[in-house]
């Protein structure tokens, strides 16, 4: 699933230290900042777009 993580979302890792903003460490990979197929948990919720359509958007995220 492809859904729009906001900049401000609470996010925990792997260790359990919770912070909010930036990207989950468990998304960037090593060699850059592009997005790795990673474990997670998330929260998310459908939200309506004004065409009709609809997107998840994420309200936590904690890595597994």
């Amino acid at each position: 699933m492809t859904a729009l993580i906001p900049g401000e979302v609470s996010w925990t890792d792997s260790r359990g230290a919770r912070t909010v903003g930036g990207v989950p460490s468990c998304l960037i990979t090593e060699e850059d900042d592009t997005v790795a197929h990673a474990k997670v948990e998330a929260g998310y919720t459908w939200l309506r777009l004004p065409d009709g359509g609809s997107s998840p958007v994420v309200g936590w995220i904690r890595c597994l």
